[in-house]
């Protein structure tokens, strides 16, 4: 499966080979340049690079959390409709809440399975 626009993504620690960016690669044969890696998700450099068909965010993140970038994108009109899915530790029913009530379409908590991700992000990009 590819997707048809790229994928935008952040994760708090460093970029791992056994992370998001190696499932993408291996598991949905979603080439390199495919992906967007914004550690800080401004929304000009979104909209520089559309189409994105799926944005993955930690929630801890330093200076913007998660919850921040995601009610950024979904205030926004042009961006609003990209589909969100939080990865976090944070599991608490109070944050899980938030981050739905914020209007993101997936809630993930760490450690996540690779299976459970696989199908939200097949669930997004078909």
């Amino acid at each position: 499966m590819i997707a048809t626009g790229k994928i935008g993504f952040t994760e708090s620690g460093p970029v791992k080979e056994d992370g998001v960016i190696r499932i993408l690669h291996q598991e949905f044969l979603i080439k390199e340049e495919k992906l967007l890696n914004v550690p800080l998700f401004p929304k000009a450099i979104i909209k520089k690079n559309l189409p994105i068909s799926l944005v993955i965010l930690d929630v801890n993140m330093p200076k913007l959390s998660g919850f921040d970038v995601a009610l950024r994108l979904k205030g926004d009109k042009e961006l609003k409709a990209i589909p969100i899915i939080l990865l976090t530790a944070l599991s608490q029913d109070v944050n899980i809440e938030r981050g739905y009530n914020l209007g993101v379409e997936d809630y993930l908590t760490k450690p996540f399975s690779v299976d459970h991700l696989f199908l939200k992000v097949r669930k997004y990009l078909s």
